[in-house]
């Protein structure tokens, strides 16, 4: 039997291009594309014909979108990657013809070649999407070429079979959205908002045993 097995290990410029991706893949990310290209061009093309303020309108708004808010994702990643152990663990992989196994410790998830949602095969790296916003990201320098063959290949012969799921639930390597913002915020929220998490908890079991 056909077996490759191989580990991956989260960077932050792996993070980076996965967040990059979810904000500006989707209708919204190109609208501000458009935009952006839209006010360059008039920047350049009608400098003189235009005011001061609205210059400075455009500027502000120009570096905001080509600048700023790929900084802050930046940012989030690198914090994201810093303070989530799972993150920071070493995820392995399993390709077979039934499908992809991805283990980390003694955890294990296992998906049948059928059961992707859909995958996205970049310059740098396989996006492997469980459902329409929650995906494992394969940096391609990261596994061998026979191995980065053989996961391609076994995609593209199964994409008829692929599940039309809608989660809007974002997850990267096995890790929720809402467990990465916290993370992004630093040890210390994260600590306190599962502290807060506990004692919520906490407080519905004592009020369980009082009734």
């Amino acid at each position: 039997m056909i077996k490759y097995e191989f580990d991956i290990k989260m960077k932050t410029e792996d993070m980076f291009a996965f967040m990059l991706r979810q904000q500006y893949g989707g209708v919204r990310g190109i609208a501000f594309l458009f935009v952006d290209f839209a006010l360059i061009l008039n920047l350049v093309w009608k400098w003189g014909d235009l005011s001061t303020a609205t210059r400075l309108i455009m500027l502000i708004v120009v570096i905001v979108l080509t600048v700023i808010e790929p900084a802050q994702l930046f940012m989030k990643a690198t914090a994201q990657v810093k303070y989530s152990e799972r993150l920071q663990g070493t995820n392995h992989y399993v390709l077979t013809k039934d499908g992809i196994t991805i283990s980390q410790g003694e955890q294990s998830l296992g998906f049948k070649w059928g059961h992707i949602y859909k995958y996205v095969n970049s310059k740098k790296r396989v996006y492997v999407y469980t459902s329409r916003a929650s995906a494992f990201v394969i940096p391609k320098d990261a596994i061998g070429d026979e191995p980065l063959d053989y996961l391609i290949s076994m995609l593209k012969e199964h994409k008829d079979m692929f599940l039309s799921l809608g989660s809007d639930t974002i997850e990267v390597n096995g890790v929720a959205a809402g467990e990465l913002e916290k993370m992004a915020e630093g040890p210390e929220k994260a600590e306190l908002a599962e502290d807060e998490q506990n004692g919520i908890t906490e407080e519905k079991d004592k009020e369980a045993r009082d009734e």
